[in-house]
């Protein structure tokens, strides 16, 4: 077994030094991180699907309030992530982004109290 983990940690260094000494490594490394992100984009998607189909009696019970926080919460959730590098560039957005995570917050805790009240 420790064989097995000694060949994979070698051939990720292996993967890291050709990636840092060949040309075009870079690019090459940016494309891989790319397509991880994509994948994983997907993948935070399929769930978010996979979820609302096994639980969507629970979703129609929270009533039209229940669902508008909810759903107003996870688009405030991914405008908040989208915009994090050009809101900290400033203080004034800084402090916008920090509200804008608090709201966040706010509606899933609010959401998690209507869930619970079912």
């Amino acid at each position: 077994m420790l064989d097995s983990v000694i060949a994979r940690v070698a051939v990720v260094f292996l993967i890291a030094a050709a990636v840092w000494k060949l040309p075009g490594g870079g690019t090459a490394a940016s494309v891989v991180w790319e397509a991880l992100g994509a994948g994983m984009l997907a993948l935070i998607a399929w769930s978010v699907w996979r979820f609302g189909k096994e639980h969507w009696l629970e979703l129609d019970r929270l009533g039209e309030q229940g669902r508008l926080v909810l759903y107003g919460s996870i688009a405030l959730l991914l405008l908040t992530l989208a915009a994090k590098s050009l809101l900290w560039q400033t203080s004034p957005g800084s402090v916008l982004w920090l509200l804008m995570a608090g709201g966040v917050v706010a509606g899933a805790y609010r959401s998690w109290q209507l869930w619970r009240e079912l």
